[in-house]
């Protein structure tokens, strides 16, 4: 999200800068240098843009740490954070620790899913995998969504998405 903020600043400065004119202090008449003349509408649609994306990044920005603010009181700081913003109800605090917990062992596991998709994207990258249309039918056969869930003990069928859902969240610590 930074990126896309910087890219969109720096690309749609670049015609404001570009865009700069000068006087002919002689004849009074405006001379653009640089070949690129920008009507006021399209100004304001580059600066509307701009002004868009950088506020669109501190919104985000400013509700991940949000977040992380609210985890770290709950996890350092318990019996303030319950006095202050749950009123004295421990059950709640409760409740907020182990969905912590559960998503930060969710973003391990993900990270390590991702991990095994770049070693998979790293054999190519290696040469240890030469693609060609046989090769592509059976590592297809392979990593079909069916197969894929089946390998790690889901039936596709049985499950809907929202029960999935209801499980990871309902699913305990195991410590």
């Amino acid at each position: 999200m930074s990126l896309l903020a910087s890219m969109i600043t720096v690309y749609c400065g670049i015609f404001y800068i570009v865009d700069i004119s000068s006087t002919d202090a002689s004849s009074g008449e405006t001379v653009t240098l640089s070949g690129i003349k920008l009507d006021e509408s399209t100004r304001l649609f580059f600066f509307f843009l701009i002004i868009f994306s950088n506020l669109a990044f501190f919104i985000y920005w400013f509700i991940m740490v949000y977040f992380e603010i609210k985890s770290m009181l709950v996890k350092k700081f318990g019996r303030i954070y319950v006095m202050l913003c749950l009123c004295g109800n421990f059950n709640k605090l409760v409740k907020m620790h182990e969905q912590i917990q559960v998503h930060e062992e969710n973003e391990v596991l993900r990270e390590k899913f991702i991990d095994m998709l770049e070693d998979i994207k790293g054999l190519y990258s290696d040469g240890r995998l030469i693609l060609n249309s046989k090769n592509i039918e059976k590592v297809n056969l392979y990593l079909q969504k069916d197969k894929v869930l089946r390998a790690a003990g889901i039936d596709p069928e049985d499950i809907s998405l929202k029960e999935r859902n209801e499980k990871r969240f309902k699913r305990k610590y195991i410590t």
